[in-house]
């Protein structure tokens, strides 16, 4: 399998072109990624802003479906031909995106409980 070189187009892309801020996400690669990468809870992140790591609580990467669906906080059991499971483990978790977003945009979020 080689390393799929259109993610590579996209960072190089956004870099060169974007005048926004921008975030590209992948899980982390069995090669050594050819641009450096933010590795932000078990996941890479370039961008043209500083990411720096958390420690998410509560991760889930086993669990059935209906699970991993509450946690992540979407449906995907209605579709078909899929391999759910890899796909709602392989999904970044939601206190990380909210933290990707903090750091974008430097604004300190709060919960209501």
């Amino acid at each position: 399998m080689f390393p799929d070189m259109k993610l590579y187009e996209e960072i190089l892309f956004l870099d060169g072109y974007f005048k926004g801020m921008w975030v590209v996400e992948n899980v982390i690669s069995w090669y050594e990624p050819l641009i450096k990468p933010y590795e932000v809870a078990s996941h890479y992140f370039w961008s043209n802003f500083y990411i720096n790591d958390i420690n998410v609580e509560g991760r889930m990467h086993q669990g059935l479906v209906e699970e991993l669906e509450k946690r992540k906080g979407f449906k995907i059991s209605h579709i078909n031909n899929i391999d759910k499971i890899k796909i709602l483990r392989n999904c970044v978790e939601p206190e990380t995106g909210l933290h990707i977003f903090n750091c974008a945009f430097k604004i300190k979020q709060t919960t209501l409980d």
